[in-house]
């Protein structure tokens, strides 16, 4: 299984479960905290929904909602959000930077993070 971001005006974001897992982790190492997802209607938007339904099945959709960064539901990440996550990953490279040479006891992948840095700064997106 595999993540695809999506956000206004720029190009997308694919990444398997294992990426997406350990993007995650680095932020929440380098201070990011979450404020959960939120449930949307855009994958019903884009199978023709109509409106009114769209407008029901979110509703529903919205009472049981637990913020989960782990589905491929077309949620989304608020701007605030996405933006602080972007910075917890480029705390993370300039700590790798002013650590050069030395043995880390984890893992920080650069050739990972700079690609969702600049994905994430941009802000909202969604989880597809």
């Amino acid at each position: 299984m595999g993540y695809d971001f999506s956000g206004k005006g720029r190009s997308p974001l694919s990444l398997n479960a294992g990426a997406w897992e350990e993007v995650f982790e680095t932020a929440l190492k380098f201070g990011w905290k979450p404020l959960g997802t939120k449930a949307t209607d855009v994958e019903d938007e884009m199978h023709g929904v109509g409106a009114e339904e769209r407008q029901r099945n979110l509703a529903r959709e919205s009472e049981t909602w637990n913020g989960s960064y782990f589905m491929n539901a077309y949620q989304e990440i608020a701007s605030e959000d996405a933006v602080a996550l972007a910075a917890a990953l480029k705390r993370a490279i300039q700590f790798l930077d002013e650590h050069e040479g030395e043995e880390l006891d984890f893992k920080i992948d650069e050739e990972l993070l700079l690609p969702a840095i600049s994905f994430f700064r941009r802000g909202r997106c969604y989880i597809g």
